[in-house]
């Protein structure tokens, strides 16, 4: 393992070398594979910066996160998601106005962090939730794609304003978007169970076109795709539904830790991530925990003995925690003021390894 990742880090040496002889639309992407050759992971959370465990100020611009209040930083990959915005709604599923999530998007690339999108929308034949998994298989896979088009078109009409409303004019920003993930579940109406491998690939090649033709900047690639199944897979069935390297940049995936005993997280951890670090070198692509964490954290300083000596072994470019719920009293993924695993938390973003936003 330790001569796979050394060849791993000498490819991201070439491959940062050459990224930095091109235009600065490869940036985003160079500052992922120079983690692996610098041995650093970005830390991120969903939501940190609009809502937290106590608070739903994601209107107030003083508002603090609940790990700023813990650390003193933000995470340097923030992450939002976009479910409701193909029906034109003006609150997220979370019930986030998406004008907050725009600003705090920018905010957040102006000082330079990283943006991360994922996208649970609506069941486009029954057009209930995501979770919604009938009527899918029987479908007209073409007719989904007719409902699809305008929904896309909202996605990167919402992209577009992100990247482009209020950023500075010289500098080309970049974002993560992330979509049909946990596709090798079953939970999603996307998922292995109710899209055949076909249509999965089809979906994400429809995806990938219309919203790549509906960016304003044509010269830049303004978007970096994640791909991200879910925890269970091994290296052949990850890569089962995998849409090809020409439209994915980062291979993630999505592994929580259930309940109080880490065992099998850390097993599914070390699996994953060892077949995923060989993905990485074939593919020539930065590898990403892009989902995590343990509910109520539940484990015993879970930071500093249960993630942090799994994610040092590997080329991990970024790691991504789930958010805190302001409605959800047990739905938390970072301490918060008062909470028991702080202590260990300030500890584990204080290794040099763990990189968050600097304060400016």
């Amino acid at each position: 393992m330790r001569k796979l990742i050394y060849i791993f880090l000498t490819l991201c040496i070439f491959s940062s070398c050459v990224q930095n002889t091109k235009t600065k639309q490869q940036d985003l992407l160079t500052r992922l594979n120079e983690t692996a050759e610098k041995g650093i992971i970005y830390f991120g959370q969903q939501d940190a910066t609009v809502y937290g465990h106590f608070s739903t100020c994601w209107v107030n611009a003083d508002f603090k996160s609940d790990m700023s209040k813990i650390c003193g930083n933000e995470p340097m990959i923030l992450g939002f998601d976009l479910g409701g915005i193909e029906s034109g709604d003006s609150l997220n599923l979370d019930g986030v106005p998406f004008s907050a999530i725009r600003n705090a998007a920018q905010t957040h690339l102006k000082k330079g962090g990283i943006v991360t999108f994922s996208w649970h929308p609506r069941n486009p034949v029954t057009l209930s939730n995501s979770w919604d998994t009938t009527a899918i298989v029987t479908a007209d896979f073409e007719q989904i794609k007719i409902t699809l088009k305008p929904w896309l078109k909202n996605v990167a009409t919402f992209l577009n304003s992100c990247l482009t409303s209020c950023c500075d004019s010289d500098k080309n920003h970049q974002i993560i978007f992330r979509p049909w993930h946990e596709h090798t579940g079953w939970w999603f109406w996307w998922g292995q169970q109710t899209l055949t491998k076909e249509h999965y690939i089809n979906l994400w090649h429809f995806t990938y076109s219309e919203i790549m033709n509906s960016l304003n900047r044509k010269d830049t690639k303004s978007i970096l795709w994640a791909y991200s199944p879910n925890l269970g897979v091994n290296k052949d069935t990850y890569m089962e539904r995998y849409p090809g390297d020409n439209e994915v940049d980062i291979l993630g995936f999505d592994c929580y830790q259930f309940g109080a005993d880490p065992t099998s997280y850390i097993n599914d951890l070390n699996k994953t991530l060892a077949f995923m670090t060989e993905l990485g070198y074939e593919h020539k692509k930065p590898i990403a925990l892009t989902e995590t964490g343990n509910e109520s954290l539940q484990t015993p300083n879970w930071w500093t003995e249960v993630l942090l000596p799994v994610i040092e072994k590997y080329p991990v470019s970024y790691t991504m925690v789930w958010r805190n719920a302001y409605d959800k009293p047990e739905h938390f993924y970072v301490p918060f003021e008062g909470e028991a695993s702080a202590e260990d938390f300030r500890q584990f973003v204080s290794n040099k390894k763990i990189i968050l936003l600097e304060n400016k």
